[in-house]
């Protein structure tokens, strides 16, 4: 059987073979131009990658043949892949008569997507070859018109790959959909080579249709990915139940081990999200291999964009899952604030990266709901000295274990008002660099063979002479 996977790598690996033999054909014509091998530096370009042509088409017919061996493996029987010079077309125009009767749905659809990524990735190896004859003569007219010719097919090309891929419903092609999206808003120039030089255009264009490549080459795994099936109904009585409580509880696991129970009582793929996560601290906790677990937990956050949805409508962005449910946000301060009910409503959030400039630090530390928190975020938020002040004198803030402040307007003054709290016992690190005050901790940006590890500075060991021992202040020391 043909899965959607096989069909496009089917499709896709073929460029392979057609690039090679498109640039095999363009060598040869070069090699007839008098007016191009007249220049000697051109011609020994062209004689050069001539023999490396030829390594590529044995390469090429390698990988041809591992596609033919993948479909066997599946129960499909195709053309084998014709000696060491394959007509390529005739090849792929083989292969997808014989297997235009076995395609069905999705995998038809696969197939014309990798035949789309083939025909792009066929261009671009062209234009990468041009790039590196034209790197020996940039002025050369006949190649400069090649190089035009090739990269006016790119804008059609590139925008025939993502509209097939659009029309494709599966989570994780739509994903890689828009990485590749951002990516070939990044193209280079195929036509423009900027000096004589490996350094100039040829290495732009190598080193992006390398990285593209891979991206389309593993599309195959993300076109297979089960499509999870719906809960058969909604969350009972006693599972709302047990999420409330883990709302109030974010740390005992128990209960969530006991919501995974209910949950795949009625099909929901919550709970082999919570299984699998929960799977995953055990297997790290011992050192132990995490297998496929891991890319299995990342298809289920793609496929199940409606567990975060009512989180984003509310602000919230990069949004981590732990064991299950939401444990991090990054969000911007205003609508925290005024939402900050609602989402700790919606998730066991413990974590907050807070983003869009502070300026209002009083406002954050008068919220109730700080006191769910072990980590706070703020990272070059243009945090100043009153701001930790007000932080600092917060009554809900002694369950935070990480508070991050780098990049901010802290100075000496402040970062004392900040040892001074004594409503911070349970802090366990605070991230002070790139204040103008010093960090009272000596995190070992330059290595000391000396010590091994985060100690108090002078002027830390000072500050907790008078405020007494800081646990922050000795990060890897425990009880």
């Amino acid at each position: 059987m043909i899965t959607p996977g096989l069909a496009y790598a089917i499709g896709y690996e073929s460029y392979r073979l057609a690039a090679v033999q498109a640039v095999k054909e363009l060598l040869a014509r070069l090699a007839r131009n008098a007016s191009v091998m007249a220049n000697p530096k051109v011609k020994h370009a062209v004689e050069f990658a001539t023999k490396g042509a030829a390594i590529e088409q044995k390469i090429a017919a390698e990988k041809a043949t591992a596609v033919v061996a993948r479909a066997h493996a599946a129960g499909v029987s195709l053309p084998e892949v014709p000696g060491q010079t394959p007509d390529a077309p005739s090849w792929i125009a083989a292969v997808e008569a014989q297997l235009k009767p076995e395609l069905q749905g999705d995998a038809a659809v696969a197939l014309q997507a990798g035949r789309a990524a083939a025909a792009l990735m066929e261009a671009w190896t062209l234009a990468e070859k041009l790039a590196y004859l034209r790197a020996s003569a940039p002025d050369q007219h006949d190649l400069s018109a090649e190089a035009a010719q090739v990269a006016a097919k790119m804008p059609e090309l590139t925008q025939r790959v993502q509209n097939v891929l659009a029309g494709i419903h599966r989570p994780m092609v739509a994903r890689k959909l828009e990485w590749l999206r951002d990516w070939f808003g990044r193209a280079p120039q195929p036509d423009v080579t900027s000096s004589p030089t490996y350094e100039s255009g040829y290495a732009h264009i190598v080193n992006w249709k390398k990285h593209t490549d891979g991206l389309l080459t593993d599309l195959d795994q993300d076109f297979d990915v089960p499509i999870d099936p719906k809960p058969t109904s909604e969350p009972t009585p006693e599972e709302q139940q047990l999420f409330a409580e883990i709302l109030q509880r974010p740390f005992d696991y128990e209960l969530r081990r006991r919501y995974a129970e209910l949950a795949a009582k009625r099909q929901d793929p919550r709970a082999e999200l919570i299984r699998a996560q929960i799977a995953i601290r055990d297997l790290e906790a011992r050192r132990e291999s995490l297998g496929p677990l891991r890319e299995r937990v990342q298809e289920l956050l793609v496929s199940h964009p409606e567990w975060t949805a009512a989180l984003r409508e509310l602000g919230a962005r990069d949004i981590k899952f732990d064991r299950g449910f939401p444990w991090e946000i990054t969000i911007d301060v205003t609508p925290f604030l005024e939402h900050a009910d609602k989402l700790f409503a919606l998730a066991p959030i413990t974590s907050v990266r807070l983003r869009g400039g502070l300026g209002r630090g009083a406002a954050l530390a008068a919220l109730p709901l700080l006191a769910k928190l072990g980590a706070l975020d703020l990272e070059e938020q243009g945090v100043t000295d009153s701001d930790i002040a007000a932080l600092a004198t917060s009554p809900y803030v002694s369950g935070l274990r990480f508070l991050g402040l780098i990049r901010n307007r802290l100075t000496d003054a402040g970062i004392e008002t900040l040892v001074a709290s004594t409503n911070l016992p349970a802090l366990e690190r605070v991230a002070l660099d790139f204040n103008p005050g010093a960090d009272p901790v000596d995190q070992l940006e330059y290595y000391n063979e000396t010590q091994e590890e985060p100690v108090p500075t002078d002027a830390g060991r000072a500050l907790e002479q008078k405020y007494g021992p800081k646990r922050w202040f000795h990060p890897y020391e425990r009880d």
